[in-house]
């Protein structure tokens, strides 16, 4: 990546005051500027409805775009908002009708549906909480907690069962079926948060009750800068290069630096809170902003070839205020690396990047962060 010093970086564009771009092309800045724009940010409340005798189908996961597991009502018509969208389409691929309606086990008591149960921490958070918000001042409610799970370790994880225990979300209560179940009586919340969609205030509500459970309000807040580290990683297939050589120059310029993979959540939410300023390359450990009791200045270290808007999206729900710096990029054809693991699929998150410490050095540079 060559670096030039012009481009939207000693003034970068702004989509509004709390948005800056570094590094970034102008047409790619448009589409920035237009996804800012078209995230619905809204203060209603969410749908709800409760369904007497639903019936509920397994989940299956196919690949991406092609998933299973939904619940119909009594006389077999799907409940829309149930299923799963991302960027306004239906991931699930159930049929608008459940015809086979009889013989059907049934599950007593009141349940609530909660969705699918992610095993990756990003979609957790944006995905599987976003119906959350439900329970709040409610959460005694409900004889069980209904979701859709593909693999029941994911309930072992540990901060799954931190997240839950946050929530109040008792874990015996939790139920999922293998075979299609009728629910005598279950209430379906929608979705708080649609990725590349939009996303209600009650989401944010709903972090901010786990955050309130661990008492931060008086915590004492630095200008130290903390930078969420990626370097430790061992899973996921996203490699990003040269890192150490960034985490050595922020940790001589007095940066705090953590790798959030080896803290519990708690700790997590307290350095979220107790930091200002908050730098990372585009990961999910950096969602856990989310959970900051008040608004952050936040550097991310991102990339045209990698920039999701789930990013934008909470930023603007949440106020940061928020400088993307274009410095890492996929590595070329002749860079010395082995992509073979990956044969001939090569996507956004399985291909390797590496960074352009002298763009990100720069930046920070002028902006006060290193000498």
């Amino acid at each position: 990546m060559n670096f030039n010093p012009d481009i939207n970086l000693r003034n970068p564009d702004r989509s509004d005051e709390n948005f800056s771009w570094v590094n970034f092309s102008n047409k790619y800045i448009k589409s920035l500027l237009n996804t800012c724009s078209s995230s619905i940010l809204t203060h209603a409340t969410p749908f709800q409805r409760e369904y007497q005798e639903a019936i509920y189908t397994p989940y299956i996961r196919i690949e991406h775009d092609k998933r299973y597991g939904c619940l119909y009502d009594r006389e077999g018509k799907r409940i829309e908002h149930s299923c799963l969208k991302q960027d306004s389409r239906y991931l699930v691929k159930d049929n608008s009708n459940y015809s086979d309606t009889t013989d059907l086990d049934i599950l007593e008591g009141k349940a609530i549906y909660l969705g699918i149960l992610f095993g990756h921490y990003g979609h957790f958070l944006l995905e599987s909480i976003s119906r959350w918000w439900a329970l709040i001042d409610r959460l005694n409610s409900f004889d069980y907690y209904l979701f859709h799970l593909s693999n029941r370790n994911i309930l072992e994880k540990s901060w799954v069962r931190e997240l839950f225990s946050l929530a109040g979300i008792d874990q015996e209560k939790i139920i999922y079926f293998a075979k299609p179940t009728r629910i005598k009586s279950v209430v379906v919340p929608e979705a708080s948060l649609q990725i590349g969609g939009y996303i209600f205030q009650k989401y944010r509500d709903a972090c901010l009750r786990l955050t309130d459970s661990l008492d931060l309000n008086n915590i004492r807040q630095t200008d130290r800068p903390l930078y969420l580290s990626r370097r430790l990683v061992s899973r996921g297939i996203r490699k990003i290069h040269r890192e150490e050589f960034l985490e050595n120059l922020l940790l001589k310029n007095g940066f705090h630096v953590i790798h959030p993979q080896f803290l519990s959540i708690e700790e997590q939410i307290y350095f979220i809170n107790r930091h200002k300023h908050i730098l990372g390359i585009l990961g999910s450990a950096l969602h856990s902003l989310v959970f900051s009791l008040s608004p952050k200045t936040v550097t991310y270290i991102a990339s045209e070839n990698n920039l999701p808007h789930s990013y934008i999206m909470l930023d603007k729900l949440c106020q940061n205020q928020s400088t993307y710096v274009n410095s890492y990029s996929p590595l070329q054809k002749n860079e010395s690396i082995d992509n073979s693991m990956f044969g001939d699929r090569q996507t956004s998150f399985n291909r390797e990047y590496t960074l352009d410490i002298e763009i990100i050095s720069q930046y920070l540079r002028q902006s006060g962060y290193i000498k």
